[in-house]
């Protein structure tokens, strides 16, 4: 006796739910949709606020970075100059950040050289 009970308790709540999704089929899926987008902007804007913090944060020294960067004369000079005074093919490339990187990567390998020969 139960088991026909349960099933017959299955079956109306099964009716209840096709009846539902008949009635208010367009509404069921467009409600599946919106919580999709909303549950797509939370993240994006969880994201955004760390993405707006991290650029608050290094805001000051991105300019004074920028500041750098922008703070040079370009010229090439003549040969004749450049043998006499080889520093100042410093101010003849435009990115000094790129020279930095050049001498760190230089001096990287150097000692590791030296470090080999040495051990």
């Amino acid at each position: 006796m139960k088991s026909i009970e349960n099933l017959t308790k299955r079956w109306w709540r099964f009716l209840a739910v096709v009846i539902i999704v008949i009635v208010a089929g367009p509404e069921v899926f467009i409600y599946a949709e919106g919580m999709v987008v909303l549950e797509a902007v939370g993240a994006a804007t969880f994201v955004f606020m760390y993405v707006v913090g991290f650029k608050m944060y290094f805001h000051n020294a991105w300019n004074a970075f920028y500041k750098f960067e922008n703070q040079y004369h370009f010229f090439f000079p003549s040969f004749s100059i450049i043998s006499k005074s080889p520093g100042l093919l410093y101010y003849a490339i435009p990115r000094r950040s790129t020279i930095y990187a050049i001498f760190l990567i230089v001096s990287l390998v150097t000692l590791l050289s030296i470090k080999t020969i040495v051990v």
